[in-house]
């Protein structure tokens, strides 16, 4: 099964598709199913993470799962497009959601305890840069 709106193998991300997310996400068996599980990943394999930061976080659709799940957790987002960024802060008005490019993440994720990306390396040529970066900004261990 396929990621619904996914595009090929890097192809470039519509920021017009921000509206159709809004409109399928919720109560969607592919974004229902994942976020349980993305819940039980952070659960299990990262009980301590006391920071997480999603690079891409499109509508927030994730974020808000984890933000509900994990309260004690400090959470914060980028996203590309202004778009999405928009989309993203009516779904989440009180978490910081900023433009980012994960190619070039601030200095300032450095020592973010959990880094999460979903439904996005696929659509930026550069993915190998934002696995770097992605590592940069982890805090060692």
């Amino acid at each position: 099964m396929e990621a619904p709106l996914a595009e090929s193998e890097h192809e470039p991300f519509k920021s017009t598709s921000f509206n159709d997310l809004l409109e399928i996400e919720d109560g969607h068996f592919w974004f229902e199913e994942r976020n349980k599980l993305i819940g039980w990943a952070i659960r299990k394999f990262f009980p301590a993470a006391k920071t997480f930061l999603e690079i891409g976080c499109g509508t927030a659709f994730v974020l808000r799962d984890v933000v509900r799940r994990f309260p004690e957790m400090r959470c914060s987002a980028i996203e590309y497009f202004d778009e999405g960024v928009e989309a993203a802060r009516r779904r989440l008005p009180d978490v910081p959601i900023e433009t980012g490019d994960a190619r070039a993440l601030d200095d300032k994720w450095a020592g973010t305890d959990l880094v999460g990306s979903f439904d996005v390396l696929e659509h930026i040529p550069e993915d190998e840069a934002v696995l770097r970066e992605i590592h940069r900004v982890l805090k060692p261990g």
